[in-house]
């Protein structure tokens, strides 16, 4: 997370490029296939011209997923919207059984993960200050025992300037915080101002299976693209031990299935395909997936409706060294106990990248 506090903007511009970019080449590249959907798809490719966030990403989504079961054989079709009751996303034709397809797409960041967050923000603005009145730079390490929103942004301040002025790790009921001072100006590898490599040269923190919960950096501007040096690093990592934060934030995407499986009608077949974006280290991830694989084996549907499969596809951002956008998407099938047999469908799991 690099933060761009001069302009008053909170600039997640690493992870969110190496999101974006991928999906958009996803869609150029599968563009003939999607205009050769049958529905309405040129409201579909509407919406995403006209919605914005969470829409747009969802619609996304959606379309991604018909092109896949496209590609792997299938005749999907979008179903039309019904503005009175609730319908499914596409429908698919298997033999002379239609099965339909719902696509649920949960919010990047997550209320509480979203607040913790602006939380951390707060507390690195003042600690920013600090270090630019003291001529010092350095990163700060925070670990928490208790849910960080439930300790004023005084106290963990506080904190941080005690550790800096006695440059070593201070414990306290409620935490610990460490600082690492480091040279005013660094020299780094060339390369782009936070891309994973920059990061990792100023900080020491791996953006690929970092345990931390989060990072804010920033240097003084250097009105270049490409660089080799850090001015003035200020960096501050968090992680909270708090088994209360970490259930918070692993609670895993249950409610998307649940709303999912609502849209099929009375009688019909239906198959969820439900998507996340992981935003936490892989401790946290690992603890999400964990929650998220025992909230779906409870999660109840309408006797009324047949659920055979329900698929869960993982997304995490991960450019490379030097800030080029990519990312990994894992895809976890959920498969109903005693299945007959004709239900075990060859059916699309990867939705963003291409099937390996």
């Amino acid at each position: 997370m690099a933060e761009d506090l001069q302009n008053g903007r909170t600039d997640y511009n690493i992870l969110d490029g190496a999101m974006a970019v991928p999906q958009v080449v996803q869609f150029g590249t599968k563009l003939n296939s999607i205009l050769s959907l049958r529905g309405d798809v040129d409201g579909k490719i509407s919406d995403l011209l006209k919605g914005s966030g969470s829409e747009v990403e969802n619609t996304l989504f959606e379309i991604l997923t018909a092109a896949a079961f496209q590609e792997k054989g299938y005749d999907p079709a979008f179903v039309p919207v019904n503005r009175t009751e609730k319908t499914p996303d596409l429908v698919v034709s298997v033999g002379r059984i239609e099965i339909f397809v719902e696509c649920k797409r949960k919010a990047k960041f997550g209320e509480y993960e979203s607040q913790e967050a602006l939380h951390m923000l707060d507390i690195f603005k003042h600690v920013r200050k600090h270090l630019s009145q003291s001529k010092l730079a350095g990163t700060l390490d925070l670990k928490f025992f208790w849910p960080s929103d439930e300790i004023a942004v005084a106290t963990i301040v506080g904190a941080c300037i005690s550790a800096i002025s006695q440059e070593r790790s201070i414990y306290y009921s409620w935490g610990s915080c460490s600082f690492n001072r480091l040279p005013l100006e660094m020299d780094v590898t060339l390369t782009r101002i936070y891309s994973p490599r920059f990061v990792s040269d100023v900080t020491g923190y791996e953006l690929d299976g970092s345990q931390h919960d989060g990072l804010i950096l920033q240097v003084a501007d250097p009105n270049e693209f490409e660089v080799d040096q850090a001015i003035s690093p200020v960096g501050l990592t968090w992680t909270s031990l708090s088994t209360k934060a970490a259930d918070k934030k692993a609670r895993a995407i249950a409610s998307l299935y649940s709303k999912a499986v609502s849209q099929f009608p009375h009688g019909s077949i239906g198959v969820p395909y439900v998507c996340y974006t992981e935003s936490n280290g892989s401790r946290l991830a690992d603890i999400r997936t964990a929650k998220m694989m025992e909230d779906l084996l409870d999660c109840e549907h309408r006797a009324s409706i047949a659920v055979p499969h329900t698929f869960v596809n993982r997304l995490y951002a991960i450019p490379d060294e030097h800030g080029n956008p990519d990312i990994i998407e894992n895809s976890v099938q959920f498969r109903a106990s005693h299945l007959p047999q004709h239900f075990d469908l060859d059916f699309p799991t990867l939705i963003f990248t291409n099937q390996g």
